[in-house]
This record gives C-alpha cells, structure tokens and sequence, in this order.
C-alpha cells in the first residue's frame, strides 16, 4: 500500500508557507523551518529576530513570520490497496489517534486510494466528521499513488492554512493514470510540506504473487520487487526531504505505525513558518538555494532547500 506527503514554493501566503522546493511566477517566499538541538528534540518558542534566512548565500528580510501553533490544512492520504488487508482496523485506529493529536483550528481532508482515489471527506474541522471518514475506509486491490498524489496538490493549492500532506502508503504504484514525473514534479512546485509513512508490504507482495498460477518460481521476481520498492521508497523520501518533511517505516504487521503518526504530530507543532521577498536579479529558470540559521547553540535546522521563481515549460 501507499502513502504520501510533498510540499513547494508560493506567493507570500497569510498563514506562511513551509520549507521545500518550488516554483513560482512571483518573487514572495515561504518556507517552513524545524529547529532541533543537539538531541534532536525541537526547540520552540523561538523570535523572530532569533532567525536569518539566506537566498543563494544573499541575506534576504524576513517579512512575516509565524510561530509553530499557527494552524494546518492537512490532507491525511491512507493507501487501503490489497496488502492493507487483514491490518486496516489497526491502520484506522492509528489515523484517529493521529487526527486526536491535532491541534482545534487545524483543518483535515481524508484520502483515501487503491485502484481509485477517493475524497472521503474535505476540509473540515469537525473531528466526527474526519473519524466517520476515517471509518469509511475500504480495502482494494491496486495502488493509484501517483494519482493520489497529483488529488492531494489540487486540494491543498486551495488550502487558506499552512498546507501539509501526510501520506501513508509504500509508494509502489501499480494503477495510476497519471505519470510518476509529473506528479512528483507538481507536488515539488506547490507550496507545502510532506511527511510519509512508507509501508513495507515486499513480503505480502511476494506472497500474492506465488499464489497467481503464472508466477514462475524460477524468475528473478524477488530481485526486480526489491529494486522497485527501494525506488518508491526513494522517490517518497526524496520528496518530503526537498518540501522540508521527512519519512518514517511501519512494518509488514503496521508495528510502529501509531509511532510515526505520532512523531508527525509532534513535528507539526514544532515548524515555523517564515516569507520573505527575494531580491536576487538571477533568471527566472535557475534554482535558488535557501538556507535558515538561527541564533541558538548546536541549533540544527531543517527546511526546504529552493525553489524555481517560474514554472517549468
């Protein structure tokens, strides 16, 4: 099964936009930015003048910034393709107990996909509302991640709060319509953040495929299965890692699942949000590198590491 989050670049948002790369047709910035020590725990409750931000090594004013309880739009994309079979009480439970954690004035759409991709509820902030679609929820067969994906973007481009997409799947898209490229490419140039969780399902599809009369023992299907779900997994990876999110693993029996929803919440309440106007005079066409420091000690910080001023061709 599948799951996905990504986030790009935009105008000046009111709420501020989150760290990743993008790109846009007008010079405001958004980013958002995760500070850690040296432990790795988040550090809040930071100023605003605490933060210096830098565009191709160029310092650039910061013109607005927003604290971590500034509130989401969140699209939550659970994959219920066939490996979720037999697992997917234990995957709804985990989603609920997720949404649980979100603060009141974050607003939630529920994804859900297989071999079509459903809307199961839009934006809303009524928890009833959120966990009766969470419920509603059914087991496929096929994975239509990148379609899942393009869905997730569409919605969130219209987002009036922070965008974030959290995406529960293991990438390896067996059904879509739409292309891999131009979906991950359209997720890069839109402005939010993206946290996986990437299912590891090899095992169930192997298993599926011993039973189809016409898998021969003999081939190298095991090899090409592995190589597939470490391109997926790198391509999920890649994705959050550029719009400033990260991913986590949950196991063949969903074992660390309710964990990595639940460091997810955690780092959703921990970003800053920060836009500025850029001054640099380069060409539209070439990328521009961000960089965050911030006045703290063995601080660490993670954000999205450019954008594109105008869209690609």
């Amino acid at each position: 099964m599948r799951l996905l989050l990504a986030l790009p670049l935009l105008a000046g948002p009111s709420w501020a936009a989150p760290a990743q790369d993008i790109r846009v047709s007008v010079d405001a910035v958004s980013a958002t930015v995760l500070v850690t020590d040296s432990e790795g725990k988040p550090i809040e409750d930071l100023r605003r003048e605490q933060f210096r931000l830098f565009e191709d090594g160029v310092e650039q004013t910061i013109e607005n910034f927003f604290p971590t309880d500034a509130p989401y739009s969140l699209v939550l994309a659970l994959d219920t393709s066939l490996s979720t079979e037999g697992k997917l009480d234990l995957i709804r439970q985990a989603a609920l107990d997720f949404v649980s954690r979100l603060e009141p004035d974050d607003e939630v759409l529920v994804l859900g996909f297989d071999d079509r991709v459903r809307v199961l509820c839009d934006f809303t902030r009524d928890r009833s509302e959120i966990g009766r679609a969470i419920a509603a929820t059914r087991t496929g067969r096929a994975t239509a991640f990148y379609d899942a994906l393009e869905v997730a973007v569409r919605r969130l481009r219209k987002s009036t709060q922070r965008p974030v997409l959290v995406l529960f799947s293991d990438a390896l898209d067996t059904a879509s319509g739409s292309m891999a490229a131009r979906a991950f490419r359209r997720a890069r140039e839109s402005n939010l953040t993206v946290y996986g969780i990437f299912f590891d399902t090899r095992e169930d599809m192997f298993d599926h495929a011993l039973a189809n009369p016409r898998f021969r023992r003999g081939t190298n299907y095991q090899v090409l299965l592995l190589r597939m779900y470490k391109q997926a997994h790198g391509q999920l990876a890649g994705l959050a890692r550029d719009t400033g999110g990260t991913v986590f693993r949950a196991k063949r029996d969903t074992s660390g699942l309710g964990e990595a929803f639940a460091r997810i919440a955690r780092e959703l309440r921990s970003l800053y949000s920060v836009t500025y106007y850029s001054s640099s005079t380069r060409p539209p066409d070439k990328f521009r590198k961000i960089r965050v420091k911030v006045g703290v000690p063995k601080a660490k910080v993670r954000t999205r590491k450019g954008y594109f001023p105008s869209p690609p061709p």
